[in-house]
């Protein structure tokens, strides 16, 4: 049983009274270790690029994979991106114990999914639009004319418009605080 979201702990007993292995869902490294400490039997890690649960903590799996493996003493699945066997040989690399392909899956002979969205899903393979060009916060790309980027000063962390033009026109260089301060530290 796979279980995401919420706690999982109401809902062990009685899978485990039934013989019934738990997997639980995680997009961070504090959920994983609250499901174990939870009892969960495995869980499924999953980075940025996962289709069924990207999460809100926009991790990549790269960096995802071996921070969560480092505290992780049960079994971790990673999910998210994984196409071919160089996928699982990296996940694997990373610290993961598997790896779960589900969008891969979608276009098979043996899915039951309508045969026109099997194609619009092969047809759109390599015509992704990624989201973040269209919010503008991304280097310049795609048709964004002017994308914020991160910049890094003597100062500390800073964000900035690209150009130096902040809301309304202004020049702004704004002091990233509280968790975006930590991450460009």
């Amino acid at each position: 049983m796979e279980t995401a979201r919420s706690n999982p702990a109401p809902h062990l007993p009685m899978f485990h009274d039934n013989g019934i292995k738990v997997l639980h869902k995680c997009t961070s490294v504090r959920h994983a270790v609250k499901a174990q400490s939870l009892g969960v039997d495995g869980i499924s890690i999953d980075g940025f690029e996962c289709a069924g649960h990207p999460g809100e903590d926009d991790i990549p799996g790269l960096v995802l994979i071996p921070a969560a493996s480092a505290k992780i003493e049960i079994p971790t699945i990673a999910s998210g991106g994984f196409a071919d066997a160089r996928g699982l040989v990296a996940a694997l690399a990373l610290g993961a114990d598997g790896i779960n392909m589900g969008s891969r899956f979608m276009c098979t002979a043996e899915s039951a999914i309508h045969q026109n969205v099997k194609e619009a899903i092969v047809a759109g393979e390599l015509d992704t639009e990624l989201i973040f060009r269209p919010l503008r916060n991304t280097a310049r790309g795609g048709r964004d004319p002017q994308p914020r980027r991160p910049v890094r000063t003597r100062q500390g962390p800073r964000r900035r418009l690209a150009g130096g033009e902040g809301l309304r026109g202004r020049a702004t260089s704004m002091p990233a605080s509280g968790r975006a301060a930590r991450r460009w530290a």
